[in-house]
Formats: C-alpha cells, sequence, structure tokens
C-alpha cells in the first residue's frame, strides 16, 4: 500500500532538474555534453540486433518441417546477417559521427569494437558460405 506522503511525491509534483539529473547519472554521465541521449542510440542498436536474433530463430523454427528447409533456413539466414552487418556499419558510422564519449579512448575503443563486431560477422558468413559450397548437394538423410 502506498502512503499518501509518497504518493504526492511520486505524482504531485515535478522532480526537480538537479535531482533528476543525479537520479539519471548513471546513464548519461559517460556521454560528453554534445551527446547525453546517446544510450537510447544504443538501446536502439540492441533492439534492432535483438529483433534479427528472433526472426533468425523463428525462421528456423518454421522451417523445421518442410522438405526444402535447410535451404530457405540458409538464405534467410544470409539475409539476417547481411541485415545485421548493414545496422553494425549504420551505427558505426553515427558513432564516428557524434563521437558521443567524453574522452578520445572511449571513442577510439568503442570505434575498435564496432570494427571488430563487422570483421567477425563478416567472417562468420563467410566461413559459412564457404562450408556450405564445399558441402555436396547431395549428402543428406538416406
Amino acid at each position: 500500500a502506498c502512503r499518501s506522503s509518497e504518493r504526492s511525491q511520486s505524482f504531485g509534483r515535478p522532480i526537480p532538474p538537479r535531482r533528476l539529473e543525479r537520479q539519471v547519472a548513471y546513464l548519461v554521465g559517460r556521454f560528453a555534453r554534445h551527446a547525453p541521449r546517446w544510450q537510447i542510440v544504443i538501446w536502439l542498436r540492441q533492439l534492432l540486433v535483438l529483433l534479427l536474433a528472433y526472426t533468425s530463430d523463428v525462421v528456423f523454427v518454421t522451417t523445421d518441417n518442410f522438405d526444402t528447409a535447410e535451404e530457405t533456413f540458409d538464405a534467410v539466414r544470409y539475409a539476417i546477417a547481411t541485415v545485421a552487418i548493414a545496422v553494425t556499419l549504420v551505427f558505426w558510422r553515427l558513432h564516428r559521427r557524434a563521437l558521443p564519449f567524453a574522452f578520445r579512448f572511449q571513442n577510439a575503443l568503442e570505434s575498435c569494437l564496432y570494427g571488430g563486431a563487422f570483421a567477425s560477422s563478416l567472417r562468420g558468413q563467410s566461413k559459412k558460405a564457404q562450408s556450405s559450397i564445399e558441402r555436396p548437394s547431395g549428402s543428406g538423410s538416406v
């Protein structure tokens, strides 16, 4: 049960700006003054990647019962991987344009992490493509 004094503090009057700033400092404190809301951009990127992973999982489950399941799943997997690489490149570009962190080394480290994510995604996609090319076309269950 909520007491009336707690209710009035929660809903009755607005929170003073300084107090609000202290309450959300853990979210925006690491960003430079010109990009205090960069955390929203990070959450958007994470949401997009999560949706791509969920889509891949749904496609895997729904194509499990069909005769052409492997070919369909491979095609969708390549499409999703391509979109994931594009998302990484777009957000890397946004990061390089905004340089949202307060210190130069933070921006450099984040850029290196984007580069690593891009390179590993590209490498994983190319290795899977190479293994599917080397696989004999008739190799399946007898």
